[in-house]
């Protein structure tokens, strides 16, 4: 029950806009799950890994864009949404966060990053293959 109120009250903060979303730094995979089953578009889904990290395996619907890249490519991310981002363990994604937050966007970290999702057998997404000549 207390799980639940603490997701329930996550969601609500990180729907609420800028200051609420500062205040809440990281969503945990569960409540991200949710989420996105209920609102995927609310928000970019941001990988910041490599693109062979991606194309092996990612969460559906995100965005890659390697952290190296970021700052080059931050006309990809809509200026209106907030960013959720992630990475393999938390690193690169608190990287990212960093520099988005300093554009003035509403950022949240993903608890864990790819690596909880996986360790909680949530579905994940590949690159097609690239065809064969």
């Amino acid at each position: 029950m207390l799980e639940q109120l603490k997701r329930s009250f996550l969601s609500a903060l990180l729907l609420a806009g800028p200051l609420a979303a500062a205040e809440t730094a990281s969503l945990p995979v569960q409540a991200l799950a949710e989420r996105l089953a209920q609102t995927p578009a609310a928000a970019t889904l941001l990988d910041v890994r490599t693109a062979e990290e991606f194309a092996a395996g990612h969460i559906e619907g995100a965005l890659n864009i390697p952290v190296q890249e970021l700052e080059g490519r931050l006309s990809e991310l809509p200026a209106d949404a907030p960013v959720i981002v992630y990475c393999r363990s938390g690193r690169r994604a608190t990287q990212a966060a960093a520099v988005l937050r300093g554009r003035g966007l509403t950022v949240t970290e993903v608890e864990g990053s790819f690596l909880a999702w996986q360790a909680a057998g949530l579905p994940e997404a590949q690159a097609p293959s690239a065809p064969r000549p």
